[in-house]
């Protein structure tokens, strides 16, 4: 099924705006015009109440740290008026796509891939930094990473873009954006889950295929609670909980929680990471960032 830029009515019905407002909240708009055009967010594991963000393609390579509240973090010793972000070294924003933690590295998702003809994709790791007294961090290392099931660029399907990480039990998992051959503006239903299975920095890392799911359509990002126990996945128009496999492969198998999202309302969301284990924060290319509770998603 092709689907253009418009609602597809997969999720599960908000029943009327007033009932989306009710479930998505605005929170806080991102004060700082450094963060012109949020891609990717997550809950720092080491510092609290302290998250990670970053900006999409054509920004030069940096990471914001910021509080719960959006207040943005910077070290003491630096004029807030001059803060341009914690620069990351020997590293390019080529297509910035989504961020996530372990609880010891960061990893910043450099697989954006709009026409599907990168070979160049992989994964910066970076050891998490002080947010209040760092300016310059370098990555420890870069992972490519590649599809093995692509063997043209572009390939015949356009099935080779991910916008979404997340890290959980040591894996790290993507999942892709499916667009219709030669066609940037117009989309295909359905994701694929793939997994990180060697972290070479010398040679090219394949990515596992591990499921396929058609419900989910232009997927934008994801994360995992802080308990490991639900997965949250972010689409343009659809948000999505999934409960946790007893394998730590199959994230697709058991959704829990949905809602349709309206555009007009949320705009073009891109972000989304948890605040507990209960609470997911969205954030949309405008700054704006939302909470949403797990347990008052309908169920799908």
């Amino acid at each position: 099924m092709v689907v253009l830029i418009v609602s597809y009515g997969h999720a599960q019905s908000s029943g009327g705006d007033s009932e989306l407002q009710r479930l998505v909240v605005p929170l806080f708009q991102v004060p700082h015009e450094g963060i012109s055009e949020m891609s990717g967010l997550t809950r720092s594991h080491n510092y609290p109440d302290v998250y990670w963000v970053h900006n999409d393609s054509g920004d030069s390579p940096r990471l914001f740290s910021m509080g719960q509240e959006g207040k943005l973090i910077w070290p003491p010793f630096v004029n807030e008026s001059s803060w341009e972000g914690l620069s990351v070294v020997h590293a390019a924003n080529i297509d910035w796509e989504d961020i996530t933690s372990d609880g010891e590295y960061l990893y910043i998702a450099e697989t954006g891939n709009n026409g599907n003809a990168r070979r160049d994709l992989g994964i910066y790791v970076i050891l998490e930094p002080n947010p209040r007294a760092s300016t310059v961090i370098r990555p420890l290392r870069y992972l490519p990473v590649a599809y093995p099931e692509q063997i043209t660029f572009p390939g015949r399907r356009w099935h080779y873009d991910s916008e979404a990480m997340f890290a959980v039990g040591g894996e790290i998992f993507f999942i892709t954006k499916h667009r219709v051959a030669g066609k940037i503006n117009e989309f295909e239903d359905g994701a694929n889950l793939y997994r990180l299975t060697t972290r070479n920095s010398d040679e090219i890392n394949a990515l596992e295929l591990i499921e396929y799911q058609e419900g989910l359509a232009i997927v934008t990002g994801a994360d995992v609670s802080p308990d490991g126990q639900y997965l949250a996945v972010l689409c343009y128009d659809a948000l999505w909980v999934f409960a946790a496999p007893p394998n730590n492969r199959l994230w697709f198998s058991t959704a829990v929680g949905t809602i349709t999202l309206d555009r007009d309302y949320t705009k073009q969301v891109e972000a989304i990471t948890w605040a507990d284990n209960d609470t997911m924060l969205v954030g949309n290319e405008e700054g704006t960032v939302f909470t949403v509770s797990r347990k008052t998603l309908p169920r799908p």
